[in-house]
């Protein structure tokens, strides 16, 4: 129920002049008129504590890249703006020497393997002439039936060598490769294991489909067949010999309709075709080397049997060949070390080899550039910024007065001053720095907004304004502060009811950063109120 507590008389339209003495100041209520002082109607609004913050745009994830080493500028493999994905290169340096170190130390890790082989090979014949000379003295009978035990185990163990490498020559970085050379596109993925023995190459066709993807493959060659992708990036079977497709996510935007490609089993085109091919023609040649010998001795076996030849072997003869034997293991050891050592420079060479390639760390937007093919550049100099797509967010100075009314996971409401307050975007407090920064002189906390909706027209450095609502009460009755008085009784405000005004006590709830008051009692949306005026 609406109350006065004072009255003063009118005459006239004329209002008296009320003095309150507060803390030794003179409040005058009202002017001599109404016309003076014209009054404010009361309404029910949202009164709302919030804090107010200004910053710039920054992106997420944001990096600046250098090579490893120094060097001239090969190649510059994207432009600013351009969109990358995570593990692109983005540009080399010149590494023809390094390429040639790492041919050459490949070459060393081959001969070593050769070398290995042969020693092995020696250590079997070493091993098989020590068997032999104890043999004689068990019997020559025994003899051949341990020469016809280790000719079969030595056929079966260097036939799946053989196979094995064999294998590993077909399987060796399969790859598609477009026959077109007037197109540019991502090329399919090969993946899986070839088992078949059979070598050529498979010949693939693209055409469009019904296909969840668009696209249907024709394949001749080693195989013949078609099959349909279901989508980027899911593999489809190419053929029954273990092999699998896959069209490249990053190929979403090519347009594979009517390109060709083959995909060439074993991969000759490779760089470590050849390697692989040394790798098999030498293992078929310890293959013949060790057949051939343990064929020997069991020939030399049955000739004495059949000769009738059984002379005792000496005692000395004996010690002779197991030293044989020992001499050979060693000589393997020392191989086998060799090999070690050969597949550790080819490991530093690679390293090297990666430290003249600048490669992108996450998937973003190349921000700028500043390289020049042909330039010489030093070790880690910036030559590149990479910064996340359309992840952005804001670095705001939050003063020490402030900080403890806001938390992460508060909501903030931005603004950027390139699009006015009409454009509002939506955002989230991320992060607090739980150290203070002096900026001016002035404590401040470091807080993180993160933008929760991706759009085009953001970009970074954009000066941007962010307000987190701390506290809000929703359509109450409401007056701004100025028309408040304190007194001993109480906050007041002056009401005015056709040509009579009065105080009336009222209780105040919360007050809003625009300072208006929440009323919570002694006053009701529609009434009139007059500003107290301080002489």
């Amino acid at each position: 129920m609406r109350q006065f507590l004072k009255r003063v008389g009118v005459y006239k339209w004329k209002i008296a002049v009320v003095i309150v003495l507060l803390g030794g100041a003179s409040i005058a209520l009202f002017n001599e008129s109404v016309a003076d002082q014209p009054a404010l109607l009361v309404t029910e609004r949202d009164v709302v504590q919030y804090v107010q913050l200004s910053g710039e745009v920054t992106a997420v994830d944001e990096v600046e890249l250098a090579f490893a080493v120094g060097g001239k500028v090969a190649t510059i493999e994207v432009v600013q703006g351009e969109t990358v994905e995570a593990g692109q290169v983005l540009a080399r340096l010149e590494s023809a020497r390094l390429e040639a170190d790492l041919a050459q130390v490949n070459g060393s890790v081959a001969a070593a393997q050769a070398t290995i082989a042969a020693a092995e090979a020696t250590l079997k014949k070493a091993e098989s002439n020590l068997s032999f000379v104890q043999a004689q003295n068990r019997g020559i009978d025994a003899s051949i039936t341990s020469a016809h035990i280790a000719l079969s185990l030595t056929k079966t163990e260097q036939t799946t060598l053989v196979t094995n490498v064999y294998r590993e020559l077909l399987n060796n970085d399969l790859q598609a490769y477009q026959t077109d050379a007037y197109r540019t596109l991502s090329a399919p993925v090969v993946s899986g294991s070839y088992h078949s023995d059979a070598s050529g190459e498979y010949k693939i066709e693209f055409y469009r489909s019904g296909a969840r993807s668009g696209y249907s493959i024709r394949y001749s060659g080693l195989e013949n067949g078609t099959v349909s992708f279901d989508d980027f990036g899911l593999p489809v079977e190419l053929g029954t010999h273990g092999l699998f497709v896959t069209l490249p996510v990053s190929g979403e935007e090519d347009s594979y309709g009517s390109s060709e490609w083959v995909v060439p089993v074993p991969n000759t085109r490779s760089l470590s075709y050849q390697t692989k091919l040394s790798a098999y023609e030498k293992a078929q040649e310890v293959e013949r080397q060790l057949v051939a010998q343990a064929e020997a001795s069991l020939e030399n076996l049955l000739a004495q049997q059949t000769i009738g030849e059984q002379s005792a072997i000496t005692t000395a003869q004996e010690a002779q060949a197991q030293a044989s034997v020992a001499e050979a293991k060693a000589n393997l050891l020392q191989a086998q070390a060799s090999l070690q050592q050969a597949r550790a420079r080819v490991s530093m060479v690679e390293a090297q080899l990666s430290d003249t390639v600048i490669i992108a760390p996450f998937a973003g937007v190349v921000a700028s550039t500043d390289l020049t093919v042909g330039e010489t550049i030093t070790t880690a100099t910036p030559v590149m910024t990479l910064v996340s797509g359309d992840e952005y967010e804001l670095r705001m100075n939050v003063p020490e007065i402030d900080i403890a009314k806001i938390d992460i996971g508060n909501g903030a409401k931005i603004s950027l001053d390139a699009y006015g307050d009409t454009v509002v975007w939506s955002g989230k407090v991320t992060e607090i720095e739980l150290t203070d920064t002096e900026v001016d002189g002035v404590p401040v906390y470091i807080t993180t907004i993160t933008l929760t909706e991706p759009d085009k027209r953001i970009r970074i450095g954009m000066s941007a304004r962010a307000r987190i609502d701390i506290e809000t009460v929703s359509q109450v009755v409401a007056v701004p502060a100025s028309y408040v008085l304190y007194t001993e009784e109480g906050a007041q405000v002056f009401v005015q009811r056709e040509q009579e005004v009065g105080s009336r006590v009222v209780t105040l709830g919360l007050r809003g950063t625009d300072n208006y008051f929440a009323v919570t009692d002694g006053l009701v949306a529609g009434e009139y109120i007059i500003k107290p005026v301080r002489e």
